[in-house]
């Protein structure tokens, strides 16, 4: 090593400080002849795995510390040399942030958060920093006043006195912020865009590259007892959590009473599950617990229970999905909905001895009291103990273009050309597709003038730029949170954790996702809260049961259903509704759970992509058309017609034709995961599975073409218990929307909706022969409401209005109804903008046209609505609004319209062919003419584009396909609700009628 290293790096973790990665530093430190890599990220360990990773790969010693910036040439260097310096310094750093402490008054308020425990070292650099020196020696951490190559000549000693007559040992302190001076631009451009200032304010920076010591090692000869404290710095290792071992959060004292505890719950559940239970049902549950007791997971099984008992307390439904539903344990806590016994699906898919990862209970709630249960976790736990995972936004494509395009001070239209270029491809995707360059025909002069900027913006592409939360883990610590890493304070009850979720299990927590999802909120607006009446436009039997029956085979034999699911009749309808799903199902005449389940795996991208879906679309329609490849594939994969669509499939075939234990076949899945695939365990597990096949009577020939097809499909199968408890919910939403289908749509607009935007629920709504209306100050709610059929829109989605201006409304209405505009007025106050909302949509109209309203308020006696007068009114005034005039100002003020439908307010074309009407068209061209709903841009197996879309018109749906060559001939700046003319050929595959685009004209409103 050489006689200074450098202690001190300022990573791109730094978010805005520095630039430059743990990796690609650490490869630099290597190249150098330097052996350590250093991390001081700004008040943070979030980069602390990825350091960890660097450093490993390049044979470096870590020493992590964290850096607290005081003034530019200022700051507090703190290094953890213990389990309890380390825990106080992320407990510190956390309060830190929780305080919100300024960086001008850290010092001031430094015994406010600095709180360390343990052992540890401080350096203590720049004149500013001096003055805490008193307040760190009490802490009994090992400080040492670094003396940097930027401080002169009398500072240096002075430093040197300081130190001498407080004992403390002085120190050479290398701090790292560039690779290489190749880095100064990138560090330049980082400041400018965490600053929103230009780039050619930043001023040059000078500092070190870690390959250029040589003003350090003048210091060294200058003082040469601060460079041996340098080396014996750095080469002291500092503390940081071991990866590996898994620390489960503790329900109890000791494992037993753990164990006692999951057994006594599983017992009842699976008493109340089943009414006979058999020798294989018992022999299931044994093994079970026996294999969750011995892997240690006991607790964490309790943890869920404890989450998904307080969801059903709060009477909320809890959908547990993902390899869990292969678990009778599960089924019998009520965790998921699907039983494993009944569907042959296999427990070794979700534990098994083997598995040293831990297991992953992925739980679904509704959306709306997702806060209630971090709320739960908080009372349970405590905040030592529970956060949120993080997760670390980063700048991709069209952000990086454009921070580096504000940085540089590139005017709009040039910047917006930019961003229009690449799409939603990443830079490095667009540098390298010349074609894609030339595809929009920019003049060469202006692809010039753009070069510099997509160079520097694809330098900062990737860095890590800010905290936010991970989409739903949460991670509970059996001791301290801080043991492991520091948090930050969110916008939900609980902090998030500082490392992300990569991190996060590296070092052995255990993740929970509590996932929410707006369709267990329309299943529990409807079915919980009984919002649901029996009287539906199907059936008036008033005796109608509020739940849908809860057994899958139970539903499908309703005739609704199946006709529903047969014929892609499924929008609004959680997993089943989007344009590709419904055309599958339509394909497939599916009609039954089981096929539900297949469609849900088939459609996924690495199945359909393969052509596999066709395959089994087309065994479907022809069973006998088709020789398995060995006998037992027929008869173990008959469901799926001898096609592999699930990974139980893979363990299956293993288990069955090569002799794998189950537990063995699901480490062959693992192994051939993208994630995890191994080249190396490849090929041993290929010999293995070989010779176990010719060992069960399996040719050898046979046995190598079955390995390559499971080798080829393994890496995008999908697990069949995660479609099998999404299926469920599929089937019971279904079930609701044909017997309730008014509130069914309601609770769907109510809860956000799905795939689609409010206006195409709007408009199915209109073809399951509802009525809806527009919102009514004196009758609406908050959300939408059903009633006799109709539909009443909620005053929550007015655009403009202020919540406290509804809730205002609600309660003024208690009191009495409104009885004019003056009355309405006085009462609630509500500001001109809202005003203005509330007529546009009309929320008003029960006083009369929105032009008569609008002239009363304008002739009202000085200009006041407060006053009861009526004022005489002209002629215009007493004329109605136009229907196309009430479409415009509703999409205006509601973003939809509920008076007509938006196509109204457009020119129709000449020849249009509506959508009702397509299927008598196929195989000839036809032109349709409708709102775009949805939009899919998918990349072929050429790295070619093409755009599947949705249009709607007044009778139905209109599934068009733009390939390759037309959709490069046809790309327009158009998004959703834009109203598209589109020429095309009618195509009928398997009863799916799609047009196959060929030309695309956008069009305009005539208002």
């Amino acid at each position: 090593m050489p006689e200074i290293s450098p202690i001190s790096f300022s990573s791109s973790f730094s978010f805005g400080y520095g630039a430059v990665s743990p990796a690609h530093m650490a490869e630099t430190l290597k190249n150098a002849g330097i052996s350590i890599l250093p991390l001081t990220d700004e008040m943070t360990f979030a980069g602390l795995h990825e350091a960890l990773k660097a450093a490993r790969t390049n044979d470096l010693h870590l020493l992590a510390g964290i850096r607290c910036s005081l003034s530019p040439a200022a700051n507090l260097l703190f290094y953890p040399d213990d389990r309890s310096g380390f825990s106080s310094l992320n407990r510190s750093v956390s309060l830190f942030h929780r305080l919100k402490i300024e960086k001008c008054s850290v010092l001031p308020e430094i015994s406010r958060w600095l709180r360390l425990n343990g052992r540890g070292r401080i350096i203590i650099s720049g004149p500013v920093a001096l003055d805490a020196t008193e307040q760190l020696l009490s802490t009994g951490w090992q400080c040492f006043l670094a003396i940097q190559p930027g401080f002169s000549l009398q500072a240096q000693s002075q430093i040197i006195d300081f130190a001498g007559r407080l004992s403390i040992s002085p120190i050479i302190a290398p701090d790292l912020l560039l690779a290489g001076k190749a880095d100064v631009n990138l560090i330049r451009l980082v400041r400018s865009i965490r600053t929103g200032s230009l780039l050619s304010d930043i001023p040059l920076l000078v500092a070190q590259s870690p390959g250029d010591l040589s003003r350090c090692l003048e210091l060294a000869k200058r003082f040469p007892n601060a460079a041996r404290a340098n080396l014996q710095f750095a080469r002291q290792p500092t503390w940081i959590p071991e990866e590996g071992p898994l620390h489960m959060p503790e329900f109890f004292p000791t494992r037993a009473e753990s164990c006692t505890m999951l057994r006594s719950l599983a017992l009842s559940g699976l008493k109340r599950r089943y009414n006979s239970i058999t020798p294989e049902i018992q022999s299931r549950f044994e093994n079970e617990l026996q294999v969750i007791a011995n892997l240690g997971f006991a607790d964490y099984f309790l943890v869920v229970n404890d989450i998904t008992s307080k969801a059903r307390e709060l009477g909320h439904r809890v959908l547990g999905r993902g390899s869990a539903a292969n678990s009778l344990i599960s089924y019998v806590l009520d965790f998921t909905q699907v039983d494993p016994i009944k569907h042959q699906l296999y427990f070794e898919r979700f534990l098994n001895s083997a598995r040293k990862s831990p297991p992953d209970i992925d739980l679904d709630f509704s959306w709306r009291i997702r806060d209630q249960i971090y709320e739960h976790l908080l009372q349970r736990w405590g905040e030592e103990k529970v956060a949120m995972i993080s997760t670390h936004i980063s700048l991709r494509g069209r952000a990086a273009l454009r921070e580096t395009g504000k940085a540089l001070g590139i005017k709009k239209a040039d910047l917006d050309a930019a961003t229009s270029l690449v799409g939603h491809s990443s830079l490095a995707e667009f540098l390298s597709d010349p074609a894609r360059q030339s595809r929009y025909n920019l003049p060469a002069e202006r692809l010039e003038t753009l070069k510099p900027l997509f160079g520097l913006a694809s330098q900062i592409e990737g860095l890590p730029v800010h905290f936010s939360i991970h989409a739903g883990g949460i991670v509970i610590a059996p001791g301290s949170i801080y043991d492991f890493t520091p948090t930050m304070p969110s916008s939900k009850v609980l902090p998030i954790t500082q490392l992300e979720m990569h991190g996060i299990e590296k070092f052995g927590l255990v993740k929970l996702d509590l996932l929410s999802q707006r369709s267990l909120g329309v299943y529990s607006d409807l079915v919980k809260h009984r919002e649901i009446s029996p009287a539906t436009i199907n059936d008036s039997d008033e005796n109608k049961p509020y739940q849908p029956p809860s057994d899958p085979e139970v539903i499908e034999k309703d005739p609704l259903v199946a006709n529903a699911l047969a014929k892609g009749l499924t929008m609004g309808v959680f997993y089943i509704e989007s344009p590709g799903m419904r055309g599958l199902l339509e394909k497939l005449a599916c009609n039954n759970y089981k096929g539900l389940i297949a469609a849900s795996s088939i459609i996924r991208p690495g199945v359909a992509e393969s052509g596999m879906m066709q395959e089994y679309i087309r065994r479907h329609h022809h069973p006998d058309g088709w020789k398995p490849l060995h006998p037992a594939m027929g008869s173990l994969l008959a469901d799926t017609h001898g096609v592999m669509v699930y990974q139980e499939d893979v363990m299956k075939v293993a288990h069955h034709i090569a002799g794998f234990t189950l537990a063995e076949a699901d480490m062959l899945r693992r192994a051939m995961s993208g994630k995890e695939r191994d080249p190396n365990r490849m090929q041993e597990t290929r010999t293995r599975f070989i010779e176990g096949a010719a060992a069960h009577g399996t040719d050898i020939k046979t046995a190598g073409e079955i390995w390559r097809q499971i080798s080829s499909f393994c890496g995008y199968a999908f697990c069949k218990a995660h479609s099998a408890s999404y299926a469920v919910l599929s089937l019971e939403l279904l079930w609701l929307k044909l017997h309730f289908p008014g509130q069914f749509m309601a609770a769907v607009i109510n809860n956000g909706g799905g795939f689609y935007g409010t206006q195409a629920y709007i408009s199915e709504s209109l073809r399951l022969g509802l009525q809806i209306r527009p919102p009514d100050i004196n009758q609406s709610s908050m959300e939408f409401t059903c009633s006799d059929n109709t539909l009443l829109t909620g005053l929550k989605f007015i655009t403009g209005l202020q919540l406290k201006t509804i809730d205002k409304i609600l309660s003024q209405r208690l009191v009495r109804k409104f009885s004019s505009v003056a009355d309405f007025a006085g009462r609630i106050q509500p500001a001109a903008d809202e005003l203005d909302a509330l007529i546009n949509s009309g929320a008003m109209s029960c006083f009369g046209s929105q032009a008569s309203i609008r002239w009363h308020i304008k002739l009202s006696p000085g200009n006041s609505l407060f006053c009861e007068e009526n004022p005489s009114l002209p002629p215009l005034a007493a004329q109605a609004d136009t229907r196309e005039r009430l479409i415009l100002s509703e999409m205006r003020s509601l973003g939809f319209s509920v008076s007509g439908h938006p196509l109204e307010i457009f020119r129709r074309p000449e020849g249009v062919c509506n959508a009702e009407k397509l299927r008598q068209m196929a195989e000839r061209r036809v032109k349709v003419f409708g709102l775009l709903i949805a939009a899919k841009s998918v990349t072929t197996s050429r790295g070619e584009r093409m755009k599947f879309l949705t249009l709607e018109d007044q009778t139905g749906l209109i599934e068009v396909v733009m390939f390759p060559a037309a959709w490069n001939r046809n790309q327009l700046p158009f998004s959703h609700s834009s109203v598209l003319e589109i020429t095309g050929r009618v195509k009928l595959d398997q009863g799916a009628i799609t047009v196959h685009g060929e030309t695309i004209k956008l069009h305009e409103s005539t208002i």
